[in-house]
């Protein structure tokens, strides 16, 4: 897929947004509505990849089922005659959460609160229809500028989604250390056990703890050396001032080893 190109006779392709591993990102204008969208193609290269092709096709079917305000909304599926998957997505206008993370440091405890309660609020729509998310990273939550409207907060991509009842410990695994996201990985991710609701909840609170500490909770030289720390190593204690806010003892409980120490889903949480 190249700027210019013509998908299904319906989207042409404007400019790259972003690339992955698997896909490319594309502005595109829906050519009979004259809108602009978003378009993710799977690469022509992991057309043969049968787990990436899986990955893309189970992205489209569990975002589809998503409508809460707070999550990426899915337009269109389809595959041209060429062969080449693609997803058609609302086109974002903002910044995703790690680049502001990267411009400002840490956040004021109100402005990480409202982003973790939206996220919260994204994924208990999610949690309740059976779905976990498992690739919760700042990369995928996105800020976008909308009038009136402050951090109003987008989540991105389920293409490591599962449903919760066929997720198992050894798929999951593979998958998330070929998106390569061992900052936000849970223990049981890690050592291939059964993941669950609480898989995500666990790096939602790390993601809450980097957005009021201002640095990733857990760092090292390598992939490997951050994914033995997150199964050995605990997570520095907040500041005494974070540690009394509710956001504080959501982040305490959400970051703890044991799944069944942590809130069950994102619902209890967000009453939380």
């Amino acid at each position: 897929p190249a700027e210019g190109d013509i998908l299904s006779e319906k989207y042409r392709l404007e400019e790259i947004l972003g690339r992955g591993g698997f896909g490319v990102v594309f502005r595109a204008t829906h050519l009979e509505m004259d809108r602009s969208v978003a378009i993710k193609t799977l690469l022509p290269q992991s057309m043969g990849d049968d787990a990436a092709a899986q990955r893309f096709r189970r992205e489209a079917i569990l975002a589809s089922s998503l409508t809460h305000p707070n999550s990426i909304t899915l337009f269109d599926y389809g595959q041209t005659q060429e062969g080449l998957l693609y997803l058609v997505m609302e086109l974002l206008r903002g910044k995703t959460l790690k680049q502001e993370l990267k411009n400002c440091g840490a956040l004021e405890i109100d402005r990480a609160t409202s982003i973790t309660v939206q996220v919260l609020k994204s994924l208990a729509e999610a949690h309740k229809q059976g779905i976990i998310h498992l690739d919760l990273k700042p990369e995928n939550i996105f800020l976008c500028e909308v009038p009136g409207e402050s951090d109003f907060v987008k989540v991105l991509d389920f293409g490591v989604a599962r449903m919760i009842a066929d997720a198992s410990g050894s798929e999951d695994l593979s998958a998330s250390l070929a998106i390569g996201t061992p900052k936000y990985m849970s223990p049981e991710q890690i050592t291939g056990e059964p993941v669950a609701a609480a898989t995500d909840i666990y790096a939602l609170g790390l993601i809450a703890w980097e957005m009021v500490m201002g640095k990733p909770a857990f760092q090292g030289r390598t992939p490997l050396e951050i994914v033995a720390k997150q199964v050995s190593h605990q997570v520095q204690d907040l500041s005494s001032g974070f540690k009394t806010t509710a956001l504080g003892a959501m982040i305490d409980r959400s970051i703890c080893k044991n799944p069944s120490d942590r809130f069950d889903n994102a619902g209890q949480a967000l009453e939380h």
